[in-house]
């Protein structure tokens, strides 16, 4: 299993003169002020606990993480450095329920060499999280717990197939004894483009690309999920549906040159099988409505599907195989492009949209010291594996885009500090005309 507290984002972040001036001030200087700590997302590691007295807080924890990623794809090298800084309180209210306060600001260093060869450097500050929360355990349903976050958070819905990324919204979780239920609902406008994982249209393709922009694209996100908990014997059940509204408007207010709106319905079914083998499915359906001026609505349907299979084996989960295919459909038969909101996370080097694919990937690791009394000799992981990818038909005669195939080497020898070494080939089909593609990735993760 791949460590996930790196942070695997690679998107360029350009300026406009939006920018929040206060924001950025306020980053700067929680990030000159600090110069060690953590990052919320990253488990399994301490933080200090710094009390402050004559404050409101019970205790505020405050410190920075350090992200770095070296790559090597096409003959070419880039870097990118992201050094982050947090403050952060869970107080507890007289036993009726725990309230939290995160702010985590960023800046980060893009470093890259283009094709003629010159090199270029970008040095873009975002802040990452800025929220309000709870926990509140006592409600009028019986083992009811009600959370509750609004601010700068981060959605993601349990297919990976529809949306995961930070928005500027709402979020409400209620967990009863049977039901689980989640509600969120922001908007997508005012986050960094190097930390925006939303790009649907072609207009967010250009943004991305011409160095103009300097938020992710303008789309109001609304999210609603039920969950079902072992439902079916030990199997679990989510549903839910996810909508999503272009707010792009023209350079002077009028029309964009297009808008895109789209909405999601998925179903999710995960639990074990036997012993140690465990599966999840997920499929989705879109409908989504492109509006150009001056011409006629133009509606579109399209399809995705997700199955994963694992199997742990040994003591501690020595081994653990995954096999997993990934559907996104093409314009092929009665279905469009499948469309999601934000770019799936493949675990590959090779980037893939969403749609018009077919993937399979096989997945090999083993932590051959998993035993060791030793916190970083356990911690050591061997990862191979192979992936083919087709587009939607793969009887065409294009069909068959290529295979990657590659091996990782992770290590968290302390809790404050991680790596990993990743490295792998990408193999074209003959039809495409391509060259094989070798890539090699580094990655380390620090905090104090």
């Amino acid at each position: 299993m791949s460590y996930r507290g790196m942070n695997n984002s690679v998107c360029g972040f350009v300026g406009r003169p939006r920018a929040n001036v206060a924001g950025v001030a306020i980053a700067v200087l929680l990030l000159v002020a600090v110069s060690a700590g953590a990052q919320d997302d990253m488990p399994g590691l301490t933080e200090p606990d710094v009390r402050l007295t004559g404050t409101g807080l019970d205790a505020v924890d405050v410190g920075a993480n350090l992200n770095h990623r070296s790559e090597l794809r096409e003959q070419r090298p880039s870097f990118r450095s992201i050094l982050s800084a947090f403050l952060r309180s869970d107080p507890e209210v007289r036993d009726r329920g725990t309230f939290s306060f995160l702010f985590e600001a960023s800046l980060t260093s893009i470093v890259a060499q283009a094709e003629d060869g010159t090199w270029s450097t970008q040095w873009r500050p975002d802040i990452d999280h800025l929220r309000l929360g709870g926990v509140f355990p006592h409600t009028p349903v019986p083992g009811a717990v009600f959370r509750q976050r609004i601010g700068r958070i981060t959605v993601s819905e349990p297919s990976e197939l529809v949306f995961s990324s930070r928005m500027d919204g709402i979020a409400f979780d209620i967990d009863m004894p049977n039901v689980d239920i989640r509600l969120a609902a922001g908007y997508t406008g005012l986050i960094g483009i190097h930390n925006s994982n939303v790009a649907m249209s072609f207009p967010d393709l250009v943004d991305r690309s011409t160095g103009e922009t300097w938020f992710g694209p303008p789309r109001i996100v609304a999210l609603a999920d039920v969950g079902l908990p072992e439902v079916l014997g030990r199997q679990s059940v989510s549903i839910g549906a996810v909508a999503q509204f272009d707010r792009r408007v023209g350079d002077d207010l009028t029309a964009p040159e297009e808008r895109l709106d789209s909405q999601y319905a998925y179903l999710k079914l995960d639990g074990p099988i036997a012993g140690g083998l465990y599966y999840d499915a997920s499929v989705a359906g879109m409908f989504q409505q492109l509006d150009r001026p001056e011409e006629e609505l133009e509606l579109g349907y399209g399809l995705a599907g997700r199955l994963r299979a694992r199997y742990f084996l040994g003591a501690n989960d020595r081994h653990v195989v995954t096999l997993e295919s990934r559907y996104g459909s093409g314009d092929v038969g009665p279905f469009d492009r499948y469309n999601p909101i934000s770019n799936p996370s493949l675990g590959l080097l090779k980037s893939y949209s969403g749609g018009d694919l077919l993937l399979g990937t096989l997945d090999y690791s083993v932590r051959p010291f998993a035993r060791s009394p030793r916190r970083g000799a356990r911690s050591l992981q061997l990862s191979v594996y192979g992936s083919p990818a087709f587009h939607a038909d793969p009887t065409a005669d294009d069909g068959y885009r290529g295979t990657e195939a590659g091996g990782r080497f992770t290590a968290r020898p302390f809790s404050d500090l991680g790596a990993r070494l990743w490295a792998g080939g990408f193999f074209p089909g003959q039809t495409t005309g391509d060259d094989p593609e070798f890539i090699g990735r580094f990655e380390l993760s620090m905090r104090y």
